[in-house]
């Protein structure tokens, strides 16, 4: 099992009470395994998601990633294993805007030293995304899907595990969000990368993953016909 959440729980302080944004949730996924978590605002998403990849401490509960609890490891520890087998887009734009396309693609790669020449890699992964031609050109001049084409590619650069995406389409069209969500079908099926991935899109839970809907920080399994 590459991803096992037991009994997780996050709670926090609102006045005088508590309430639990993330509430007694268990998941297992498998390498390879595509996981959609669809949900309204401020249902606990984000916070799950941030747990998992190791930038919150949950209240209490486990996550085993790679048999490891995550809790148990101190911040370097967690930095690593976020560079090296975690990829992790967050909501919005967060490719860095003096940076070149390679250059962003290129960034994880150098935050911890290794011998490797990442070059080709990095060519790779933008090949595989249809962004090849655009390597030296400035976010500044890139559409919102290829923008986030870029942001998929530094994700994977590093060859991770399992790729947690939050929002990942929350700002493209229709025709962008399609052609993004098969990217992500594909990256999961040529690459055995285990997708976690939260949105509000219903249309793109289709895609012969898992679905599961998240409410008062609740998760509940959806079932669905045969996958687009």
């Amino acid at each position: 099992m590459l991803l096992e959440l037991r009994n997780l729980k996050k709670e926090y302080l609102r006045g005088n009470a508590s309430f639990a944004a993330v509430n007694d949730v268990n998941l297992s996924i498998d390498e390879g395994e595509r996981v959609y978590i669809t949900g309204r605002s401020g249902s606990g998403k984000s916070t799950l998601l941030n747990m998992v990849a190791g930038l919150l401490k949950p209240t209490s509960g486990e996550i085993l990633f790679e048999g490891r609890d995550l809790a148990s490891l101190k911040d370097e520890e967690l930095s690593f294993l976020r560079n090296s087998r975690i990829g992790y887009i967050p909501q919005g734009r967060s490719i860095l805007s003096n940076f070149s396309v390679l250059e962003n693609v290129k960034l994880p790669f150098y935050l911890y030293k290794r011998r490797e020449d990442p070059a080709e890699r990095v060519r790779r992964l933008l090949e595989q995304v249809g962004i090849l031609h655009l390597a030296k050109i400035y976010p500044s001049e890139l559409s919102g899907g290829e923008l986030r084409r870029v942001a998929i590619a530094r994700s994977l650069v590093n060859t991770p595990r399992l790729l947690i995406a939050d929002e990942p389409t929350g700002d493209l069209d229709p025709d962008t969000t399609e052609e993004v969500t098969k990217l992500f079908s594909q990256v999961s099926r040529d690459n055995g990368v285990a997708v976690l991935l939260v949105t509000h899109d219903h249309s793109i839970v289709h895609r012969g993953g898992r679905h599961f809907s998240m409410d008062y920080g609740k998760l509940t399994e959806i079932e669905h016909s045969e996958p687009v």
